[in-house]
């Protein structure tokens, strides 16, 4: 029942009233009260009517979420499609096999070079790459063949070739044997075998001022300017003063 047809009715439950008994002021209470249903009523009805609005409201924003949920869903599978494409097609390198593969590489051309006379005698190597996380652990991911990167990028092995020394061409000195002599004799006989005098040691045994000791050993090979390490029995504090002597 609609608000007019409340009001009718409540209009026509009035007039049947027996008015005839009733006095203005009671009559007036009777409309009062009629008036006030009315506000009630219509109340009432305004706030259905908000209600009714806010849910058509709430209804339209919830088909625009779907909407937008059913466009993220479908964005979502899309990008899966996609990594998993480029997981198949991406490069995953183990860095321990990578530096494997670099050393066997430089060891191959060592071979190659090693016929001609030639070695590699320095490299620097400067790996550039990223590292992603898999369920085998850290891999190293290298760009594919068809993928756009800045050559800066790029990693970089560098290394030098010189030529190796024929056996023939090296040269090599027989050390005499310093052993017995004095210390100076040592050293001038050091120096005139083309070899240098190295660490000096002294110890307690032995002949005072004598060569106990060499390194290396006498009549080993080495090459010129090879330092070599003497032994020799320390002087005592009189045999000091008796060589002071000597030269005064």
């Amino acid at each position: 029942m609609n608000k007019r047809n409340k009001r009718k009715k409540d209009i026509s439950n009035f007039k049947k009233l027996n008015i005839d008994k009733l006095n203005e002021k009671e009559k007036r209470e009777i409309e009062k009260v009629i008036q006030q249903k009315e506000n009630i009523i219509n109340q009432k009805e305004d706030i259905i009517k908000d209600l009714n609005t806010d849910i058509i409201e709430l209804e339209s924003k919830r088909n625009l979420l779907e909407s937008r949920i059913e466009k993220l869903e479908s964005e979502k599978n899309n990008l899966k499609n996609r990594l998993s494409e480029i997981d198949k097609t991406e490069t995953k390198i183990n860095p321990s096999d990578l530096l494997k593969e670099v050393s066997s590489a430089l060891t191959n051309a060592q071979e190659e070079l090693k016929d001609k006379n030639l070695i590699i005698d320095d490299y620097e190597v400067e790996l550039k790459t990223n590292l992603i996380y898999t369920d085998e652990g850290v891999k190293m991911y290298l760009p594919t063949l068809t993928e756009e990167f800045a050559s800066k990028n790029l990693s970089n092995i560098k290394f030098k070739v010189g030529k190796t020394q024929e056996d023939d061409k090296i040269e090599y000195l027989e050390i005499p044997d310093f052993r017995s002599m004095k210390k100076e004799e040592a050293k001038e006989k050091i120096k005139t075998n083309r070899f240098k005098t190295g660490d000096i040691d002294y110890i307690q045994k032995g002949r005072p001022g004598i060569v106990q000791n060499q390194y290396p050993e006498p009549f080993t090979l080495a090459p010129p300017q090879t330092e070599i390490d003497l032994t020799i029995s320390k002087e005592s504090t009189k045999d000091k003063e008796n060589k002071n002597k000597d030269h005064e």
